[in-house]
């Protein structure tokens, strides 16, 4: 039993996935100008991924979850830059994250291919006083697309922040 409406049945038939990836970063700290770039871009493809099967029953425990090997090939693409930046006792930064995801599961029984799209872009500038507070401003941007199973869903997130950093 998982949760109050979920149980877990275990399979006895699972074999290894297979797990292909690849990672190319870039890191560049610039002691001199006081600039620190990164960089970077993540694949990864999954075949005979392992995966719950979900099935909802009408009975009142709500769902059970089943792990299967899937039939099709789970991918992700994801990528990530960031610039930081300091001006005396101010620094300012700029990132962004993006990732691409293909993804095969099942839903009662029926093959379930889902794709999302994720972009993630973010923002900052911060203080760095030794007698006065300081002061970090940043604001993060999040798109999300989904597909999958008949539904189509997009979010939209907008997160600023301000933290105060004060001795007394």
């Amino acid at each position: 039993i998982s949760s109050y409406n979920s149980l877990f049945r275990g399979n006895p038939e699972i074999t290894n996935a297979l797990v292909h990836q690849i990672t190319l970063a870039y890191y560049n700290i610039n002691l001199f100008n006081f600039t620190n770039i990164f960089g970077g871009v993540n694949y990864s493809l999954k075949e005979r991924d392992i995966t719950n099967v979900v099935v909802f029953d009408n009975t009142g425990l709500g769902r059970i979850n089943t792990p299967i090997n899937t039939d099709g090939i789970n991918q992700i693409l994801a990528g990530f830059g960031r610039i930081e930046k300091r001006f005396g006792k101010l620094k300012a930064d700029v990132g962004a994250n993006v990732a691409l995801s293909d993804i095969n599961n099942q839903v009662n029984g029926e093959a379930n291919e889902s794709q999302s799209v994720t972009q993630n872009y973010s923002a900052g500038l911060s203080t760095n006083f030794k007698k006065a507070p300081n002061f970090d401003f940043n604001y993060n941007l999040i798109y999300n697309d989904y597909q999958g199973a008949g539904v189509s869903n997009s979010f939209v997130t907008h997160s600023p922040s301000i933290e105060v950093e004060a001795a007394f």
